[in-house]
């Protein structure tokens, strides 16, 4: 919710009104259905003063590949009709290719059911098909200088966020937060979010002590390491556990943990 303008003058936030549809049914029937239950919480939301008359970004993660576990398209198609009978015009908007090179959200969404004439809104990647449309911001934490806010998320006039919960490895769940912390930046931020682990990655790899043996890779059950073109330790976050066997079968001391930099 909103806050008033009483309320921020006085430094205090109204807390947000919770509501909860039960995918439990007590009767076979289509009323008692999730969708339809959906639709009733849809009528009890203010959206006419949230998106009546603006332009919305549906902020959404839509997966990749095979991933299917997403939100249903029929619950985003009923979202979209209710934004535009309360007066406002709507897009979807999701990240675009990673820095890994594989294709992600907008780019591929149509692959797993979201596309224009089922949902009824485009879908534009947030930050450019190029992932260069963004507006810059300086910051100064870490070693984070700077946040690259994605240029759709920033023109918008109004934001809705439809998220999934989603685990994440060595941490918690994965949703609302993170589905605009993570996704509303470029992938160079996302990178540099991910990278405020000391070295790049926690993993601090000792180059004159490293005689290149190549067991700390054939270790790695994640296949999370890696040694370059230039003969450099390298780690991939999102592959990484921190599961540390790297470091415990490395027979010189090379590799170590230092957590100078963790939030």
């Amino acid at each position: 919710m909103k806050p008033d303008k009483s309320d921020h003058r006085h430094g205090t936030l109204k807390k947000s009104p919770v509501r909860f549809a039960s995918v439990e049914f007590n009767k076979i029937d289509p009323d008692a259905t999730l969708p339809a239950k959906f639709d009733r919480l849809l009528k009890t939301i203010e959206l006419k003063r949230i998106a009546g008359g603006k332009m919305v970004a549906l902020k959404m993660h839509m997966g990749k590949g095979l991933g299917y576990t997403t939100i249903h398209p029929l619950f985003v198609r009923m979202l979209i009709r209710h934004i535009k009978e309360a007066g406002g015009e709507v897009f979807i908007t999701d990240v675009g290719p990673s820095h890994r090179g594989d294709g992600f959200g907008g780019l591929t969404s149509r692959d797993r059911g979201y596309s224009e004439d089922v949902l009824g809104a485009p879908i534009y990647p947030v930050s450019g098909v190029f992932d260069k449309y963004y507006y810059s911001k300086e910051v100064d934490f870490k070693t984070l200088k700077e946040i690259q806010i994605a240029g759709h998320i920033h023109d918008a006039e109004a934001m809705i966020d439809l998220s999934h919960f989603k685990g994440h490895g060595v941490s918690s769940y994965g949703g609302a937060l993170k589905n605009i912390a993570m996704g509303c930046v470029t992938a160079k931020t996302r990178r540099d979010m991910h990278s405020l682990h000391s070295g790049g990655s926690g993993i601090v790899w000792d180059r004159d002590l490293c005689d290149h043996c190549n067991k700390c890779v054939e270790e790695c059950r994640y296949k999370a390491n890696f040694f370059n073109d230039e003969n450099e330790y390298e780690v991939t976050l999102h592959n990484c556990t921190y599961c540390q066997h790297c470091i415990e079968i490395c027979p010189n001391s090379a590799l170590s943990l230092e957590s100078r930099n963790y939030l």
